[in-house]
C-alpha cells in the first residue's frame, strides 16, 4: 500500500506540473489550455480514486462508501481520458461527435448505477471489490477510446505533415501495455503510471509539432524549412517551388492586418490543396511560401502549379481584394545543388511577377 501511495503522489505531482505547463504555454490558444486542464483534472481524479479504493478497505460502512465512490469515479472517467486528450490537442475548434463519445458515456452511466446493481463492479457488505457481469462494457469503452486516440493521432500526423510514425505507435502500444497488465493482474496498479507517462509524451510530441508550424497559416515554418533543406542535401533529386504574394504590404495598409491574415490563410490553403500529394508546404517569410518536393517528374510539379493558379483564380473571383501570387520552380540534382535550385526558383518567380505586372499595365 505504501508503494502505491508514493507512486500516486508522484503521478499526481507530474500531472499537476503538466497542467501548469499547459496553462503557461504560449503555443496553446485558450481552447487548448482549457481542454488540457480538463484532461489533467480527469486523470488526477482517477488517480486519487484508485488510491482511495486501495486505502479504505476496512470492513465498515464508511470505508465501503468511500470504496464505492472511488470505483464510480475510476471506472466512469478512465475510458474518457483518451477523448479528453484528443480534444486538448486538436487544432480544430470543434468538439468530438456524439457517436465517438457514446461508449464512454454509456460506461459512465453503468458505473454510476453499479453501487446499486453491481453492473460493472460491486462492493460487498464486507467491503470486498469484485467485477460485475457488465465489466466487459468498461473494457470495450476503454479500448474504443484508445482506438479513437490512435485514429486522431494518425489524422494529426497528416494535418501537421509529420512523417514520424514510431512515436505515435509507441504511445498507443505503451497505453495498451499498461492497461492490459492491470486488467490481467489487478494488484499491479500500473495503468495510471502508464497514462501519466503517455500524457507527458503526448504533450511533448504536440509541442514539438506546434513549434514547427506557423500559427497563422498552419503550414510548416521557417525553422522546419531550414531543417528540411539540410535533410534534403542527401536526396538524389527533387523540386523547389517558391511563392510570393504581390503587393502584400499594400493589402495590409489598405484593408488592415486582420484581412492580411485572411489572405495568408487563403494562399496557404490553396498551396496545401494543390501540393498535398507533391511535397511539404512552408511559410518562409512574411508573404513568402515554399514547397519542397522529392518528386523526380517535372510534369507533376507543373500540374500542381496549374492547380494552384486555378485555385487562386477561384478565390480572386470570390473576393477581388485577394492579390495575385507569383511563383517559380527549379529542380535540384547531382549537378545543381539545393541552394542553387532555391536561387533559380527565385529568379523564375521574379520573371513571373514582372510578366504579370506588365500584362496588368497593358490591360
Amino acid at each position: 500500500m505504501e508503494e502505491l501511495i508514493v507512486r500516486s503522489v508522484i503521478n499526481l505531482s507530474v500531472i499537476c506540473l503538466l497542467g501548469y505547463m499547459s496553462q503557461h504555454n504560449d503555443l496553446f490558444d485558450e481552447r487548448m489550455r482549457r481542454e488540457c486542464l480538463y484532461a489533467v483534472g480527469v486523470v488526477a481524479l482517477s488517480i486519487i480514486a484508485e488510491t482511495l479504493s486501495v486505502v479504505f478497505v476496512a470492513p465498515n460502512s464508511v470505508h465501503r462508501l468511500i470504496n464505492m465512490m472511488s470505483c464510480v469515479v475510476g471506472f466512469g472517467l478512465s475510458p474518457l481520458i483518451a477523448l479528453f486528450m484528443i480534444n486538448a490537442f486538436r487544432r480544430e475548434h470543434t468538439k468530438l461527435r456524439w457517436p465517438v463519445l457514446l461508449p464512454g458515456l454509456v460506461n459512465l452511466l453503468l458505473a454510476i448505477l453499479s453501487p446499486f446493481y453491481g453492473l460493472i463492479f460491486y462492493v460487498s457488505r464486507p467491503n470486498v471489490y469484485g467485477r460485475g457481469p457488465l465489466f466487459f462494457v468498461y473494457v470495450f469503452a476503454y479500448l474504443f477510446g484508445i482506438a479513437v486516440f490512435l485514429v486522431e493521432l494518425l489524422r494529426t500526423r497528416e494535418v501537421y505533415r509529420s512523417g514520424n510514425k514510431i512515436i505515435l505507435v509507441g504511445l498507443v502500444l505503451l497505453t495498451l501495455f499498461g492497461t492490459t497488465v492491470q486488467v490481467i493482474m489487478p494488484s499491479v496498479f500500473l495503468s495510471w503510471s502508464t497514462i501519466t507517462i503517455v500524457m507527458v509524451l503526448t504533450y511533448t510530441y504536440y509541442v514539438d509539432l506546434l513549434e514547427k508550424h506557423d500559427a497563422v497559416t498552419g503550414l510548416l515554418n521557417r525553422r522546419a524549412y531550414e531543417k528540411r533543406l539540410l535533410d534534403l542535401q542527401s536526396e538524389g533529386r527533387g523540386w523547389v517551388i517558391i511563392f510570393d504574394i504581390d503587393d502584400f504590404k499594400a493589402v495590409n495598409d489598405t484593408y488592415g492586418h486582420r484581412y492580411g491574415d485572411f489572405v495568408l490563410q487563403s494562399v496557404a490553403r490553396i498551396i496545401r490543396e494543390s501540393f498535398n500529394d507533391v511535397g511539404f508546404g512552408y511559410r518562409i517569410g512574411g508573404d513568402e511560401f515554399c514547397v519542397l518536393s522529392t518528386s523526380g517528374d517535372e510534369q507533376v510539379i507543373r500540374d500542381a502549379n496549374g492547380r494552384f493558379i486555378e485555385g487562386l483564380c477561384r478565390a480572386r473571383n470570390d473576393d477581388d481584394r485577394i492579390p495575385w501570387v507569383s511563383l517559380g520552380h527549379a529542380s535540384y540534382n547531382a549537378s545543381l545543388g539545393l541552394d542553387e535550385a532555391v536561387e533559380a526558383a527565385d529568379r523564375e518567380l521574379f520573371v513571373f511577377k514582372r510578366a504579370h505586372k506588365e500584362h496588368e499595365v497593358q490591360t
